[in-house]
């Protein structure tokens, strides 16, 4: 697994608690009996929204056979993870009353074949909840659409850009911002972010050596904020909410 994988235990917290808080977000918003988390990793976000509700029936899909391997040796058994392509999900039509997929976009090509799909298993009055990074942070930080400073990223969205991507599919879309103190930072002082790429594969083993020393505990109040601010450029992450039935979920700060 690569260092895209997060889970507990094995990733630095700081990376960890940034990717958490979109979970217990979705965990605010999700509607539905059946729950798909599509390119779920590790499982550790499926298994976060099904402790919040145990009710429902939760699905977790990947294309790495090893994180799902390591999903279904670690997580609930009530939690049914398998291992499928994003453009070409296992399940029926009109299957799931809620998708969520965060952090899923940038590593597809084909961004439009994607967000088709998850409309497909969706029923009608479904809820899409996924997220991506800002391309405009990222283009403060030194990125270009040619050339990400996340290597393993292919498509960058501008809010935009985000937004017509999943208007071309849903009728409802609403979209949030999410910000953390450490991208603050590195939006106020790109050149400390650079140098930090540098020294990144010699500090980052020491950091997961470290944070694997010890249990990380998710706060049930997160730190990073959702906010619905239109161009909002100073998020580090744009995260969204679609639908074709009028969307259900605070307009203000979500704490």
């Amino acid at each position: 697994m690569t260092l895209e994988r997060f889970e507990k235990g094995s990733t630095p917290s700081y990376f960890f608690q940034s990717a958490t808080q979109k979970y217990l977000f979705a965990s605010k918003h999700i509607k539905g009996a059946k729950i798909l988390d599509i390119a779920c990793g590790t499982g550790y976000g499926t298994n976060i929204m099904f402790e919040r509700h145990p009710e429902f029936q939760f699905f977790g899909c990947d294309i790495d056979e090893q994180a799902i391997t390591y999903a279904k040796r670690r997580y609930q058994k009530q939690i049914q993870f398998k291992n499928c392509d994003a453009y070409s999900i296992t399940f029926p039509d009109s299957f799931f009353d809620t998708v969520v997929s965060f952090e899923t976009l940038e590593h597809l090509k084909n961004g439009q074949s994607f967000i088709k799909e998850i409309k497909r298993i969706l029923k009608s009055d479904g809820y899409l909840i996924c997220s991506t990074p800002n391309r405009h942070f990222g283009e403060r930080l030194g990125s270009t659409k040619e050339k990400p400073f996340n290597p393993h990223h292919v498509s960058l969205y501008y809010y935009d850009e985000f937004h017509d991507l999943l208007a071309s599919s849903f009728q409802h879309v609403k979209i949030f911002g999410q910000t953390e103190t450490g991208a603050d930072f590195f939006y106020k002082f790109p050149a400390f972010y650079r140098f930090y790429r540098r020294i990144k594969p010699i500090i980052l083993p020491l950091l997961t050596h470290s944070s694997s020393k010890s249990e990380i505990v998710i706060p049930e109040k997160p730190n990073p904020k959702f906010e619905p601010k239109p161009f909002w450029k100073s998020a580090y992450y744009l995260l969204a909410i679609a639908s074709d039935m009028p969307i259900n979920s605070k307009t203000q700060r979500t704490d």
